[in-house]
């Protein structure tokens, strides 16, 4: 094989120059740099949601047993929400703290909780916002209102549960934090309606949503399955609406149900109230009512008891459009009202099928005689009849909801309503802790 002597020569220089270089490498090795250990970040906190502003600081408080709380006796509100945070430490973990009703003392350690109408916050006009501060010798949570000063304690807890199931002393890290909410309105949904939930279970639902800010539930109180409130003007609505025949989890025949005594509700709303949860009931109108026509027939369109659903969907059994309906409509929101402090009274209103209606001829009179042009706009009369709006509106500030909103024709600007479903995706390992731990603490299942 003939190699052309310029190649050879090439091929000679690079070999000779690659041992060279290999060999200056193993002799006098480069070097290595110096280079600055990272910084460690702090670990994330367990806050859900997150807060408005956090400013973190070097150091911890020393949080163990006998550490005093101190908080103004004058204020009963105040030294509710003192109280309800001493008994959860406690009960959470195993922390004995000392409640002193005596707003604090000068230089003396410890945890403050003080109402302050003159905290000022960043981008904060409402009532619910509040300043919490660590430092190495003192915790000091300051709010507008006793609300704003709940929702404080409510983070200082998560601050003294990083560990789930962790007992004993704490440190708690130093830092500021200034929060207030971003939406009025933060509502979770409930429905007994098809599955009934106890009483006890209902408070430990409301514990779950204090513990995350969440400060409006919607109870979803009436539907096709099941009418769960007593009405004592009608009997009827929970001897024969509260019960359906249903099938076990073996498949075999059932009876289900359950409903809420009007004292239970008072208990319950009671509950959510030192809690700061508003409760917003749901009787459904003119749709989800087969419970109610089954207990009392003559208040549907064909008159007669269709029994108490045992399945899903939408249905066809409406309230027809007599007098008389309206008028056990009115009776039943006015014991509603009674029982129910809040502004709000949701009425459903969506998702009527409207079959009965076109069929009936009864109810076709009426429509033509109102000069309605269809059914749709009956459904519209319906939920706008002034006889409801007056019942719902018994006062200046109560006013009905269905699920397309307000009702039609309400005056005045009562506020937004938003009902957010917005999944878990995003979420921090930290903020995904948090939420477990509330559920945990409150008795409802991790998921």
């Amino acid at each position: 094989m003939n190699i052309d002597k310029v190649s050879l020569r090439r091929c000679l220089i690079a070999f000779a120059t690659s041992l060279a270089l290999a060999s200056c490498r193993g002799a006098n090795p480069l070097p290595k740099q110096e280079t600055e250990p990272a910084a460690t970040a702090p670990a994330p906190l367990a806050l859900i949601p997150a807060p408005y502003l956090l400013e973190r600081a070097p150091g911890a408080f020393a949080l163990r047993d006998g550490v005093a709380l101190h908080v103004n006796a004058s204020n009963t509100q105040a030294l509710g929400v003192a109280s309800w945070f001493v008994e959860l430490a406690q009960r959470t973990r195993g922390l004995q703290l000392d409640l002193r009703a005596d707003a604090g003392k000068n230089g003396e350690g410890g945890i403050d909780f003080a109402l302050d109408p003159q905290l000022a916050l960043v981008d904060d006009s409402g009532d619910e916002g509040y300043r919490l501060t660590v430092a190495a010798d003192r915790i000091t949570l300051a709010a507008h209102s006793a609300h704003g000063l709940f929702n404080g304690a409510t983070t200082l807890w998560q601050l003294l549960t990083p560990d789930d199931g962790a007992t004993g002393s704490v440190r708690v890290p130093c830092l500021r934090i200034d929060d207030h909410p971003r939406y009025a309105w933060r509502g979770a949904l409930l429905d007994p309606a098809r599955h009934f939930q106890s009483p006890e279970f209902v408070k430990r639902f409301i514990d779950s949503m204090a513990l995350h800010k969440l400060n409006v539930l919607q109870l979803h109180l009436t539907d096709d399955q099941g009418w769960r409130l007593e009405i004592r003007k009608y009997p009827k609505l929970t001897q024969v609406g509260a019960w359906r025949d249903d099938f076990d989890a073996d498949g075999r025949p059932s009876r289900y149900g359950g409903f809420y005594t009007q004292e239970q509700i008072r208990d319950i709303v009671r509950y959510a109230q030192a809690r700061f949860v508003t409760i917003v009931p749901e009787i459904e109108m003119p749709g989800h009512a087969q419970a109610a026509i089954a207990s009392y027939p003559q208040f549907g369109v064909i008159g007669k008891s269709p029994g108490v659903s045992h399945v899903w969907g939408v249905h066809g059994y409406l309230f027809n459009v007599d007098d008389a309906t309206f008028t056990f409509i009115q009776n039943v929101l006015t014991e509603v009202m009674e029982l129910f402090p809040s502004p709000y009274i949701h009425v459903g209103g969506d998702e009527a099928a409207k079959v009965q209606w076109q069929a009936s001829e009864r109810v076709q009179r009426r429509m033509h005689a109102l000069g309605l042009k269809d059914e749709t706009a009956l459904q519209h009369w319906f939920i706008a009849r002034r006889g409801i709006r007056h019942r719902a509106r018994a006062s200046p500030d109560r006013l009905g909801r269905d699920w397309r909103g307000r009702f039609p024709g309400a005056r005045g600007d009562h506020g937004m309503a938003r009902y957010a479903g917005r999944g878990r995706r995003g979420e921090t390992g930290a903020r995904c802790r948090a939420r477990d731990r509330a559920r945990s603490v409150s008795g409802l299942p991790a998921e």
